[in-house]
This record gives structure tokens, sequence and C-alpha cells, in this order.
């Protein structure tokens, strides 16, 4: 399994918030990547909040249809590296993934970000929404190199 596990603790040092998910390990994927490979050390700290605000836009206008025409503004198409496993590689493989789910009529909807974690280069954002008719939660880790994802 891959899995996250979130844990907020207070000021007092007692739990006070968990999230977790999980999902099966794919040992071959559509990209060539693992779920799990790449870098695992924050840098640039200094961006921390505008790193964040660029998940949430893309979130909004992407994944909540806000504006979806315009994610190749959000994500590179030098430095994205795909990590779901039954995603190709690239912007390609994005666009392929979604014309798939849009032609057999079963894309995924975003409903509502509850969370958006940041340190460094990378944002968490957890948000919830709906995929073949059943509530879903959707977490993305993403990898900041430049303005984009």
């Amino acid at each position: 399994m891959v899995l996250f596990d979130i844990t907020r603790v207070d000021k007092n040092g007692k739990v006070a918030e968990h999230w977790d998910a999980m999902t099966p390990l794919v040992k071959e994927t559509a990209s060539g990547r693992t779920q799990t490979d790449g870098p695992t050390q924050a840098e640039g700290n200094d961006n921390i909040d505008e790193n964040k605000k660029l998940a949430v836009s893309l979130i909004e206008d992407v994944l909540m249809g806000k504006d979806p025409s315009i994610f190749t503004e959000y994500i590179s198409s030098t430095t994205y590296h795909q990590h779901n496993p039954g995603i190709k590689e690239g912007l390609t493989g994005i666009s392929e993934a979604v014309e798939y789910l849009t032609s057999v009529n079963n894309m995924f909807k975003y409903t509502k970000i509850h969370k958006v974690l940041g340190d460094g280069n990378f944002v968490l954002t957890i948000s919830e929404g709906e995929w073949s008719g059943k509530k879903q939660v959707f977490l993305i880790c993403f990898e900041l190199k430049t303005n984009k994802l």
C-alpha cells in the first residue's frame, strides 16, 4: 500500500486532527515512475504562501471548473512528473486521461478544499469531491520548481 498519514498537533502537544488515505501499490505504471519516487527534502521556505496560493488556484481553475482550459499555464511541460499509476507522463498523459474520463462520462469533480499544507517547494492539498457517483477524498502533492507545478 501507498499512504498519506498526516497528524496535526495542537499547542499543548495533543493530537488535534488526523488525515490518512491509502491506495494499492502498483508495480508497473503508465508513466514508468513509481507512486513515491522523487525528491523528499523541501527547499526554499521563502515562498510557502505563494506556493499554497498557486496550488489552490490550480484546483479552483482546473479541477473545480472555474477555467479548465488554462491548465497548461499551471503545469510545466518540461519538469512535470506523473505519479498516478494510471496516467502517462507529461501534459499529454493528463490530456489523454481527461479525454478518456470525459468520453465515458466519468470525470471526477472537486467540490471543496479542506486543507493546504506547505513546506518550501512542496504543497499538499486535501480536497473532497465525487467520482463514479461516490464521495471521494483527493490528495495532491505538488512540487513547485518555478512558478509552475
